[in-house]
């Protein structure tokens, strides 16, 4: 049984649309080039003027299983594709087999051609590190307000409580997959990916 990435196909081409806001964006890797097409209007970036990538898992609401890759490039210019499509208010279409597929595709195309690129999983370590404060914090003060007041609590602060602790186990796991960390564009870690099974 191999453990290497699929086989790609010969244009690897992703449709992706991330909000509201946003038109659909077609991205080609052609050759050393990554093309963004919108609208019709086509622009063509080298590949070799991408200075980082990652790869990061990103829940929202609505999208409990989102997962988003940030291309910067050196003109300054960051580009956010999602694995999955905006087709309208709290509607998405899951596209992770194709976004799966082109992100691997990605790494592969940025590692032939120079100056070398680094990779990174998860978010950045300030802002991982902000969220831990943030919610360490909010924990440490519902728990004290527990112990302090625990007859003053109404059923709808109770019912709230109840929906954040049932958060916790997402909570723990955006932790988990989201700690950041850099990766050889051969060996994208799994958890900052949709799985193939999807």
């Amino acid at each position: 049984m191999s453990s290497g990435p699929p086989p790609l196909p010969s244009i690897p081409l992703y449709e992706a649309r991330l909000t509201y806001f946003d038109k659909i964006f077609v991205y080609r890797i052609l050759g050393d080039q990554l093309q963004v097409e919108e609208e019709g209007r086509l622009q063509n970036l080298p590949l070799s003027d991408i200075t980082g990538i990652r790869c990061r898992f990103f829940p929202t609401r609505f999208q409990l299983d989102r997962y988003e890759i940030i291309i910067t490039f050196s003109t300054g210019l960051n580009l956010k594709i999602g694995n999955q499509l905006f087709r309208g208010i709290a509607d998405f279409e899951d596209r992770s087999p194709a976004f799966r597929s082109f992100v691997i595709a990605l790494h592969q195309a940025r590692m032939k051609v120079a100056p070398p690129c680094r990779f990174f999983a998860g978010i950045t370590p300030l802002s991982f590190w902000l969220s831990t404060l943030i919610i360490s914090s909010i924990v440490i003060l519902l728990v004290a307000l527990i112990l302090i007041f625990p007859s003053s609590f109404s059923g709808v602060i109770l019912v709230k409580l109840a929906i954040f602790i049932v958060m916790i186990p997402i909570a723990i796991n955006w932790f988990r997959k989201n700690k950041p960390r850099e990766y050889q564009g051969n060996a994208i870690p799994p958890d900052v990916l949709p799985s193939e099974s999807h």
